[in-house]
């Protein structure tokens, strides 16, 4: 998993992350973006776009197995 920050794209708006997601061969963008699906045109494109409110959102597996109850 690539965070855009560490690409270099924190930068850059929804349609244009998009378009360089799919140019740069990416299949999956998961995103805290709710609203996402309301503010892009996403016909047409071939990337899974799958929504997450943020929880476990880390860059491996958590100690606790990723129970939100004990934290």
């Amino acid at each position: 998993m690539d965070r855009s920050a560490e690409r270099g794209w924190e930068w850059l708006e929804n349609g244009e992350l998009i378009q360089r997601d799919e140019e740069d061969g990416y299949e999956v963008i998961v995103t805290t973006d709710q609203s996402m699906r309301y503010q892009q045109n996403l016909a047409g494109t071939r990337l899974a776009i799958v929504g997450s409110h943020g929880h476990g959102l880390t860059e491996g597996p958590e100690p606790d197995g990723g129970n939100p109850r004990s934290r």
